[in-house]
């Protein structure tokens, strides 16, 4: 980390007369504003993607109700279609929830270190979080892009202003392993948080139904 970017942390010195022309004529904003301004913008998408699964999981309660109403009809065809239109649904569930979840690590991560000024360790890692949450929510959630491409450059930027430089493969292969150990750690609590959220669709039950069916 450049020494530059430690004396910008919440730096506050008298300036003489001949440094504020300067900072007049050439601003520099500080670095704590940008990761605030990130953790406002990270802060934004969580919440729209804990309103994009709430409203995947009221569908798939809405859609649950027929599936038990044509279970007991012994109407199976149209069960079976509104189980897979559910499975569906559920697949996108996952991936939001997942999403959600590795922007909310990388926002405890900036909370948690920003105070230090090390901020260089957590935003190697959020960089490529970020990309891989957008690219699999480009056919879920397509106006996220812009919006997370956002995201991405205001970290890029303090990267930049930080002095950071990645010269080595160390530290690309340590900021790769970091961001896959995050989205692991979120998928594994997505399947949980579905888990708990979604009522088990009796599928195989229905299976069973048909073939009773068949042999009568």
């Amino acid at each position: 980390m450049s020494q530059e970017f430690i004396k910008k942390w919440d730096y506050e010195r008298k300036e003489s007369f001949s440094e504020k022309i300067r900072e007049a004529i050439y601003p520099s904003s500080p670095i704590k504003p940008k990761i605030e301004y990130v953790n406002r913008l990270l802060e934004i998408q969580k919440s729209k993607l804990e309103q994009l699964y709430n409203r995947l999981h009221e569908r798939d309660r809405r859609l649950f109700e027929y599936v038990v109403n044509y279970y007991l009809k012994h109407d199976l065809n149209r069960a079976n279609v509104y189980a897979n239109e559910i499975a569906n649904i559920r697949r996108l569930a996952k991936v939001v929830m997942q999403s959600k979840l590795a922007l909310e690590a990388i926002k405890l991560r900036l909370d948690t270190v920003k105070d230090m000024g090390d901020i260089v360790i957590a935003m190697i890692p959020a960089t490529k979080i970020i990309k891989e949450v957008k690219s699999r929510l480009v056919n879920i959630m397509p106006e996220a892009e812009n919006e997370l491409t956002e995201i991405q450059n205001a970290i890029t930027g303090i990267l930049t202003e930080a002095g950071y430089t990645p010269t080595t493969q160390f530290t690309f292969e340590t900021s790769t392993d970091e961001a896959e150990r995050i989205m692991n750690e979120a998928r594994m609590m997505a399947e949980r948080k579905l888990k708990e959220t979604f009522v088990e669709l009796p599928s195989t039950n229905i299976e069973k139904e048909r073939e009773n069916l068949s042999v009568k």
